[in-house]
Order: C-alpha cells, then structure tokens, then sequence
C-alpha cells in the first residue's frame, strides 16, 4: 500500500515539473501573495485611542501611564480620575457606548475591571479584556488563601459555579486544593 503511494507520489512530483503551466499555478500565487501582503499588508496595530482610569493615584500607575503614552501603539487621550468622567468622553466622540456597559447601575468600562483589597484600595488585581482569541490557559495562577476553616465551605462554592476539584496537596504544615474554571485556568485555595 504505502509503495503504491510512494509511487503515485513521485509520479506527480515528475508531471508537476514538466508541465510550465502547472508549475506556473504551483508556485506562482504564493510568490505573488508573499510579495503583496510582505510589502503592503501589515497587521501591527498602531496608534489605538486610549483612555485611562487612574483611581490607584500611586507613582507606580503614573509610570504606568507614562510608558503607555510613550509607545507606538497607544495614544492616551488623558488619564482619568474618576468613573463620572466616562460620559464626558462619550460626548466628546473619545469613546463610544459600545466601549462601555451599566454595572449595578454604574456606567462602567466594557473591557477591564479591577478587584480591590477592602482596607487598601491600592493594592488591586486587574483584569482586562485582549483581542487574541484565548488558545490555551492563562498564564497567571492564583493562590488565594481564605483559611483552613473556610477552604472546604468555598470549594464546594466554587464547584457549585462550574469549577472542577483538580487534586489536594500538601508540603509540610501546608494544604491547598487545586481547582480549575469552566476554561481550565488553574487556581489553589489555602
């Protein structure tokens, strides 16, 4: 079976070089497509409007800012300072209602939020939409510590809302279970 094929195979390779015509089809569009999208056709996005909600104020979200504003890709319309500045800029043509959605009542960014510590607003985990189709999971894994006592209460939660209990380790005086989301990110609780 496979010499069959091996020798069909080496029958066609011959004809494709004997034939101009077919040689021409063989090769010659994707010569053509190489040198088209090679030289015009580019897909590095540049110069995307962006607006910037700084409610952190620290040296770090100004150097933040700082090095967004310096890149080609970003142009930043200004920073922020608060979320009722978010209309203005829809008045203004600076962003759109697309850009944007109601939540529990506040008009809110569509594509980030952010999770703060309740007794340090600084401190904060952010959370951002990207334009690349997801492929694989994230990157990032969490380790989030809710306690002993309330570790098994918030698995069971957490399974409840479509996680899967992956495994339970334990190194020494430590325990932790593994979980991952209905996407397979993983994350332990401690």
């Amino acid at each position: 079976m496979l010499a069959r094929l091996k020798q069909m195979l080496i029958k066609e390779f011959i004809q494709v070089f004997r034939d101009k015509r077919t040689r021409f089809v063989l090769f010659g569009p994707p010569i053509i497509q190489m040198l088209i999208f090679g030289y015009a056709a580019t897909f590095e996005i540049r110069h995307v409007p962006t607006v910037v909600l700084d409610q952190d104020h620290s040296q770090e979200s100004r150097d933040l800012i700082s090095r967004l504003s310096s890149t080609p890709y970003f142009d930043v319309k200004g920073p922020l300072t608060d979320q009722r500045q978010i209309p203005e800029l829809i008045d203004q043509g600076k962003a759109t209602d697309a850009d944007t959605m109601r939540w529990r009542g506040v008009l809110v960014w569509r594509i980030g939020t952010a999770i703060r510590h309740p007794d340090d607003p600084s401190r904060r985990v952010l959370f951002q939409h990207v334009p690349e189709a997801k492929t694989v999971k994230n990157r990032v894994h969490l380790d989030v510590r809710v306690g002993g006592e309330q570790r098994e209460a918030e698995v069971a939660r957490l399974v409840a809302n479509g996680a899967t209990e992956l495994h339970r380790g334990a190194q020494g005086p430590y325990t932790w279970v593994t979980l991952a989301d209905p996407e397979g990110n993983e994350l332990c609780l401690t």
